[in-house]
């Protein structure tokens, strides 16, 4: 974070991105889809991957300039998410702290809190750390929550 930070106190260039494509590793690792439909709103979509499952979780994201620097945004919001749980596996500390003895399907809310910023024009990238907290019920009888922290990169696609 001090990093994207010190990045962006260097940098200035011009508009936010209009949709970004990437990856986000932490908790919940996975492939990741960001539109920005207003200036200061965006939806995203993770396909996310962890030791015993995967998940879809969509969010839905208010931006605002972060530290007066261009680039550099916070974002947060609310969201939702299913889960898919293999049997047997445990999780990792971030995603899902059970043991699973059957297979399962877990429903749950979501929220986001993060900063992103955009490189350069000339660098169509962008850089993100977030946590995306999640309370989690599933059909197996459990109960969970995570802070479910995470880095992200992505390239804009416009």
């Amino acid at each position: 974070m001090v990093g994207i930070f010190i990045v962006g106190v260097l940098h200035t260039h011009a508009q936010p991105y209009r949709t970004g494509l990437g990856i986000r590793a932490g908790g919940t690792t996975g492939i990741a889809l960001k539109h920005n439909y207003e200036r200061n709103m965006a939806v995203e979509g993770l396909l996310g991957f962890f030791r015993n499952g995967i998940s879809v979780t969509g969010l839905l994201e208010i931006h605002a300039q972060a530290f007066d620097v261009k680039g550099l945004r916070w974002y947060y919001g609310p969201g939702a998410h299913i889960a898919f749980y293999n049997t047997g596996q445990r999780g990792n500390a971030w995603r899902d702290t059970g043991y699973r003895d059957q297979e399962a399907v877990g429903f749950g809310i979501n929220g986001v809190a993060g900063i992103e910023y955009r490189l350069p024009d000339n660098v169509p990238i962008i850089l993100s750390f977030e946590f995306k907290p999640f309370l989690e019920i599933d059909t197996s009888g459990s109960a969970a929550f995570s802070i479910d922290p995470g880095l992200g990169i992505k390239i804009f696609l416009n």
